[in-house]
């Protein structure tokens, strides 16, 4: 099971820098490790060279902001309160996963781009402008946004294991009145010719 959510915007430090733990909530913990963020980068550079934008690099401030959001979202918080105390020029997607077995980190962060990627056939590149049934895919190769930030919780009893991740993107995505100067078709491959 799947949940995402993308969040429209709002009127560099090394890997291993950016991983210092927030305290556990409940049955959940921090599982923001460093081949969690090495795959997530890998995973979102990849979907943005297919349309055309510059690969992110990481950040340890908005790493930390991932971890602040991670301590809003996930369960047995007040409802509604992930909503709110949304950081002024970042962009936000949402994952969440349930699995009846553990899962690798890389194969969490793999999981959730290839979720958020499945809106791109939705997106209408010759109407361009935000969509909600699109928001994950555009703010992913959004080509304005230069930096990211991402934090992973897991958490569960044997037998039903749940994920949450939150991946925040600066400059801001998904801006009204941008969208043609931001999201591009994916790259087409020329066609193979065959010699006799």
């Amino acid at each position: 099971m799947h949940g995402v959510h993308a969040a429209a915007c709002p009127p560099g430090a090394t890997i291993e820098d950016a991983v210092t733990a927030f305290p556990p909530q409940g049955d959940f913990h921090d599982s923001t490790t460093g081949a969690f963020l090495r795959g997530m980068l890998r995973a979102v550079n990849s979907v943005r060279a297919r349309h055309h934008a510059p690969p992110v690099r990481l950040h340890e401030g908005l790493t930390r902001y991932a971890k602040s959001r991670m301590r809003e979202i996930h369960p047995g918080r007040e409802p509604g309160r992930g909503d709110k105390g949304f950081r002024l020029r970042t962009s936000e997607v949402l994952y969440w996963g349930s699995s009846s077995r553990r899962r690798s980190a890389a194969a969490d962060a793999r999981e959730a781009v290839d979720q958020w990627y499945t809106e791109a056939p939705e997106y209408d590149f010759d109407n361009p402008g935000f969509n909600p049934r699109t928001g994950h895919f555009t703010q992913l190769v959004w080509r304005r946004s230069a930096l990211m930030g991402a934090a992973r919780a897991v958490g569960g009893a044997p037998g039903k294991y749940e994920t949450y991740i939150a991946v925040e993107f600066e400059h801001c995505g998904n801006v009204e009145g941008e969208f043609m100067h931001n999201v591009f078709p994916p790259v087409r491959r020329a066609p193979r010719i065959f010699l006799r």
